[in-house]
């Protein structure tokens, strides 16, 4: 049986083929996912917290090395619902979603606000050794090619802080 591999496509405007982890079903459509450490052109379903790769437009029928196959878009708009507060602008990252094969509650994808993790400043009397650690930690922290969406759009009144459980629009911007 023939390997199955990512290969170049034309035009798909950020819609893909991937390998799938987990006992997924058509209810976990719109969930978002994220690639695996451990498995080449494969994806998980996010845990929470857990950055955004992409979200599943489809599980396809076929599989491939014992893996569902599914469609997946890393790009544009998504509507998702908001778990806790978040700001229009805010970036945001994967909430907890419901288990694979079970369905979130009224049907979208949760998500919440990205944590923003400082780097530890260094010490008073550290050697050069440290501090360029923690110069290189900041650096990557801020060069890391970590996918980012943001919010954009909202069903709340106010329209900049927004409740938990208020659906809104995200878009990729990195």
């Amino acid at each position: 049986m023939a390997k199955f591999k990512f290969m170049p496509t034309v035009n798909v405007d950020g819609y893909f083929t991937a390998k799938l982890v987990g006992n997924v079903t058509n209810v976990d459509v719109g969930k978002p996912v994220r690639l695996t450490t451990t498995s080449p052109d494969t994806y998980q379903l996010c845990a929470d917290g857990e950055a955004i790769d992409a979200f599943i437009v489809g599980i396809e029928p076929a599989t491939a090395d014992g893996l569902h196959l599914a469609t997946l878009n890393n790009h544009g708009y998504v509507r998702c619902e908001a778990d806790g507060a978040l700001a229009i602008g805010g970036l945001v990252e994967a909430a907890a979603n419901a288990a694979a094969g079970t369905a979130n509650l009224g049907g979208l994808p949760y998500v919440s606000a990205k944590a923003v993790v400082a780097a530890a400043a260094p010490t008073t009397g550290a050697t050069v050794a440290e501090l360029a650690a923690a110069v290189n930690a900041a650096l990557a922290e801020m060069l890391l090619p970590v996918p980012m969406w943001r919010v954009v759009s909202s069903a709340a009144a106010d329209g900049t802080v927004l409740d938990e459980d208020t659906t809104v629009i995200i878009e990729r911007v990195i």
